[in-house]
């Protein structure tokens, strides 16, 4: 069976989202599938006013980040260019890139369609294709761990939803507040699974990972999207209590950012996602408010803190629902008392030597829900 996976791959510069596109397709081609991720470039026909002003807003900021930061910003095209090596070398994908005129041509090509995981299903991001609506299309369709990330819907985008499900032969998403979410817009029980890095054993990312050339070798890894100096300075307090180098990946999401400057000990640039992973594994505590930088965490073993990345943004959801899994509620820094370095200090280790019963058994029903959905 030929399987088209719809997600946040093509061009994506995004270290988790990247990482959880190799493990599904690689998980399906494990399972005996013939699986692939389609190469889709979304070229902005179905985008809005409000996308299109916020498209020329980055395009302009961009520009000024290379007029202000020159050095920073030709250090973080090293970054680019590792982790579009890793898309282009390692997924597996379709030979061609397709677009919004194309896309539809390409799901005729596959027996299914499954759109997900991560953000496929946020209003900000969804189109018809991360929906799967391709009319004529007889190919079997469904989701796998796709996100909606928001805990709501409008009427309009509730009536979107609900017509592209119409003919989904299956549906499951990735954070268990979703099920309500979605559950009354599907035709089909709504199922929450494992995020895909899940679906893989360590030992494939084991195999995967490569040690960083100039890694300290006793550190704090810091991966934060946000903005937050106050869960920074935890992660320093750490460091320093503990006497360990603190390494960090600043400047993420390709722009440069004032809290990052002069931050750690070490600033690295030109890290691959093979890297990235290596960096959580060998590393002796994990500060982020990166949904798989703590899912590579509890891969890995390793103890990490987590933390809001802002008000603006809708991270509570994905987390919430992480730690609740693992039982590690305790390293989810999500209020002022918790966002301190005495609580960090306080804070009981992560018993990774007890057995988690609840993430075993979601893990099962996960690979039960793409083998019976797929066969």
């Amino acid at each position: 069976m030929r399987v088209g996976i719809f997600t946040h791959y093509y061009d994506s510069q995004n270290y988790g989202g990247n990482l959880q596109a190799y493990a599904l397709a690689r998980y399906l081609q494990l399972s005996g599938f013939d699986a692939e991720q389609v190469c889709y470039a979304r070229c902005g026909r179905e985008r809005s006013l409000r996308r299109c002003v916020s498209d020329v807003y980055h395009s302009v900021s961009r520009v000024l980040q290379w007029v202000q930061h020159p050095i920073v910003m030709t250090r973080l095209k090293t970054r680019r260019h590792a982790m579009l090596q890793f898309n282009h070398a390692v997924i597996p994908h379709s030979d061609k890139v397709y677009t919004d005129d194309t896309v539809k041509t390409a799901a005729a090509a596959y027996d299914a369609l499954i759109t997900g995981s991560d953000q496929v299903w946020h209003p900000a991001a969804v189109c018809d294709a991360y929906l799967l609506h391709f009319p004529g299309v007889s190919a079997r369709k469904l989701s796998y761990a796709a996100s909606v990330a928001v805990p709501s819907l409008s009427v309009e985008q509730m009536a979107r939803y609900r017509e592209a499900f119409s003919d989904f032969a299956a549906i499951s998403v990735r954070e268990r507040e979703a099920v309500d979410l979605i559950g009354p817009l599907s035709p089909v029980p709504v199922e929450w699974v494992v995020d895909p890095v899940f679906l893989l054993p360590r030992e494939e990312w084991e195999r995967l990972a490569v040690v960083y050339p100039r890694t300290p070798q006793s550190y704090v890894f810091c991966y934060f999207f946000g903005d937050d100096p106050a869960a920074r300075a935890c992660a320093a307090a750490y460091a320093k209590a503990h006497g360990l180098q603190l390494v960090q990946m600043p400047h993420l999401l390709g722009r440069c950012r004032r809290c990052d400057k002069g931050f750690g000990d070490v600033a690295l640039y030109d890290v691959s996602p093979e890297m990235f992973m290596a960096l959580i594994r060998d590393a002796a505590c994990v500060f982020t408010d990166s949904f798989h930088a703590s899912a590579f965490s509890l891969i890995f073993e390793k103890q990490f803190f987590v933390f809001e990345r802002s008000a603006k943004t809708d991270m509570g959801s994905r987390i919430a629902s992480l730690s609740a899994l693992f039982g590690v509620e305790a390293h989810y820094c999500n209020t002022p008392k918790k966002v301190s370095a005495d609580y960090i200090k306080s804070a009981p280790p992560i018993p990774y030597e007890a057995s988690f019963t609840a993430f075993e058994e979601l893990r099962a029903a996960s690979e039960r829900f793409l083998r019976d959905n797929l066969t």
